[in-house]
């Protein structure tokens, strides 16, 4: 059985760069996110091809905007980040309307996530660093607080007391994301 489409749309994607001899490029990829999984196709004369990449949806620990490299060509003037376990992909919407699109989209898919980050990179990891810091690993802390993790736990926690205080009886388990867990 095929899951419901929430969001599809031909977007640019930056390359992984898993190796650190892989090239720096940028591929024209069809995006599909359902409730279970972000995934990513080859796009070819206007038709979508094979699946190149998947990420499930409970993995997704921040979705964010990035900020500009220097010299951004008209193509990239949009991007976003996606920090997942085991990964951190970069996406360019069309325009602003299209990233804003997929930023709502995907924060309403995560936003109940058990492991979501408390602080994020706002800069791109290039050349073997983040641009925001200059930390060294990918897999860094982030440097910059990422507001929306706190806006989640407290919508969960708003959510959570309403239930306790229309049945006092009931127990409910508060979700932290790690800002709270971290006590930042």
């Amino acid at each position: 059985m095929e899951e419901k489409t929430i969001l599809e749309e031909l977007l640019l994607k930056k390359s992984q760069q898993k190796k650190k001899i892989s090239p720096i490029n940028y591929k024209k990829r069809w995006f599909v996110l359902t409730k279970a999984n972000l995934s990513y196709y080859e796009y070819d004369k206007g038709k979508k091809g094979s699946k190149k990449g998947s990420i499930e949806i409970e993995k997704i620990r921040c979705v964010e905007t990035v900020n500009l490299e220097e010299l951004t060509p008209p193509a990239r003037q949009y991007p976003f980040q996606i920090v997942y376990k085991g990964g951190l992909l970069y996406i360019y919407g069309t325009n602003e309307e299209s990233r804003e699109r997929w930023l709502a989209a995907l924060h309403k898919e995560i936003k109940d996530n058990s492991d979501l980050l408390n602080k994020y990179h706002k800069g791109f990891f290039i050349s073997g660093k983040f641009l925001c810091c200059n930390q060294t690993c990918k897999t860094a802390p982030g440097c910059t607080i990422w507001e929306k993790c706190n806006v989640f736990f407290h919508s969960i926690y708003s959510h959570n007391q309403k239930k306790k205080s229309m049945n006092p009886k009931l127990k409910v388990k508060s979700k932290k994301c790690r800002c709270e867990q971290l006590g930042t």
